[in-house]
This record gives C-alpha cells, structure tokens and sequence, in this order.
C-alpha cells in the first residue's frame, strides 16, 4: 500500500513544483518501501529515475540508497550496518518507522536464509552476516531455539540453525506473476 501510495504522489509530483524537500520525503518513503519488500529492482529504477537534484540535496535519501545498494550486491550485514541501530535513531522523524522495519525484515530474512541454508555455521560468520556482536548473535541464536557449541581449538562457537518451517520459505507469489502464469498456461492449451 505504501509503494502504491508513493508510486501515485511521485506521478502527482511530476506536475506539480513542490521543493526538493517536500519530493525527497516522498522519495525516501517510496524508496524504504520497495527495500522492505525487497523489490530491488523497484528501488533501483526509482533511484535512476529520481532527478539529479533530489539525489544530491538529500543526504538521507543517499544513506537510503547506500543500504539499497548493498541489498542489491547481496551485503546483507553491510546493509544492516548502513540502516544502524535497529532502533532507527540514525534517521529522521519520517523514515524511522520505515528504517525499523527494514531493519526487522532483513535480519528475519538473513536467518531465514541461514537457518535454510546451513546445517552448521561460526557464529563469527553469521554475526558478520547480521553486523551484529558474537555475544548477540550467540543469544539470538539460543531464542530461535538453535544449538550453540561452545568453542574448540581457538575457534569460534559454531550454531547448529533450527531449519525453518516450509511454510516460511515458500516464495511469494504476487497477483501480477500469477496472472502472466495462467495467461501462458492458456497459450500453451
């Protein structure tokens, strides 16, 4: 709903001449909501779209993007050290709450992935991939109900990740590309 929303403001904005200030909120709103979604080819095309001036007289809307960039590479502890605290102190007023869930999103989908991916990992490993300390990676890992061995040798604790249940990893299928499925199943008939 909010990319929705964003999407009609940013076609309001391109016939109305508001400030640079009033549009990058907007911006900055629609920018976060497509990261939350994780639809980074939205934000991409919406970054490359933005004007030059909206780009540069915002420094907020360029720490926005410097995380989307970062989703796109596939950094997601990189990401997550952009966005900061999980609390969203780094950010104003407007993009705090949006920050926040950004935040919750891609650390829920970092262990996904980890949990989905890996039957053992150093704990070292995962809490760079979280950009979060061994000590909070090692009590996150114990609330998710993961194993944790201590360590051995001289080298870090090792997390044994619960798997998640199926229906967590199933992929998400928007009304769009369920549409475009029947219609080539139709054409194939």
């Amino acid at each position: 709903r909010l990319q929705g929303a964003c999407e009609a403001l940013e076609l309001d904005l391109a016939h109305l001449s508001l400030g640079i200030h009033a549009s990058g909120a907007v911006y900055k709103a629609q920018l976060l909501g497509y990261l939350i979604v994780r639809d980074l080819s939205g934000a991409r095309f919406l970054w490359k779209r933005l004007p030059e001036a909206v780009r540069t007289a915002d420094a907020e809307l360029g720490a926005v993007w410097a995380v989307g960039k970062h989703m796109w590479k596939g950094e997601r502890g990189e990401a997550l050290g952009a966005l900061g605290a999980a609390d969203g102190s780094r950010w104003s007023d407007l993009t705090a709450p949006l920050a926040r869930l950004l935040h919750t999103a891609l650390t829920e989908h970092t262990l996904l992935l980890i949990a989905n991916s890996y039957t053992s990992i150093h704990v070292a490993e995962a809490s760079r991939m979280l950009a979060i300390s061994a000590d909070a990676m090692g009590a996150l890992a114990l609330q998710r109900g993961w194993t944790v061995e201590p360590a051995a040798g001289g080298s870090s604790a090792v997390l044994l990740p619960k798997p998640a249940p199926r229906d967590a990893c199933a992929h998400d299928l928007r009304v769009g590309q369920l549409t475009q499925l029947t219609k080539l199943v139709a054409q194939l008939e």
